[in-house]
């Protein structure tokens, strides 16, 4: 679906009037695309593995093409995406301590002491590697312990999603957070 969108988005940005799910002879081409003084587009998305009953429609949409002159049948072969696995070894606790010693104010306001129990759920979402340092934007759930009423108070737990952009030096400590956004609604609910 993603290769469509994008070919789709190419096409028009090349001034072509695009149509998707274009039916015409019997068949149904996932892109139909014109242009004037250019050859008619169809085009045909699939992944790498397709059926054999696939392979028969692709070679009729070929002949149907080549009989009506003037167009062009393309087949576009899309690799499909593959599940990334990104770990950084004990960056929750690098977080979580950073957390800790620069409590954010949203956190901090929230009782009469806040402290951060343990980051977790964390999904990198981006990694930017460099001679100097690494850049990663993510999302997790900060544990905070929160007393309300007086130092004899044991408190009560909670968790907060939040949104990360960070920098780290290649030592794997704290160099910027960019961006920090904590959701506290649901504190207030």
């Amino acid at each position: 679906m993603a290769k469509l969108l994008e070919t789709v988005d190419k096409l028009e940005k090349e001034g072509f009037t695009v149509c998707t799910d274009h039916r015409v002879g019997g068949l149904e081409f996932d892109i139909f695309a014109t242009k004037q003084n250019e050859k008619d587009l169809y085009i045909e998305v699939k992944t790498t593995r397709y059926s054999e009953k696939a392979q028969v429609a692709i070679k009729k949409m070929f002949e149907y093409v080549k009989s009506i002159g003037n167009s062009k049948f393309e087949l576009i072969v899309a690799n499909p995406p593959q599940k990334k696995e990104i770990y950084i070894e004990d960056f929750h606790n690098i977080l979580g301590d950073y957390l800790n010693e620069n409590m954010p104010e949203s956190l901090r306001s929230l009782s009469y002491n806040t402290s951060i129990e343990y980051v977790s759920d964390i999904e990198l979402t981006k990694i930017n590697i460099t001679e100097l340092e690494i850049g990663i934007d993510g999302t997790g759930n900060i544990e905070v312990t929160m007393m309300t009423d007086s130092e004899d108070d044991e408190g009560y737990n909670d968790v907060f999603p939040c949104e990360f952009q960070l920098t780290l030096d290649r030592k794997f400590r704290m160099r910027e957070v960019r961006k920090l956004k904590i959701d506290t609604s649901a504190f207030y609910e």
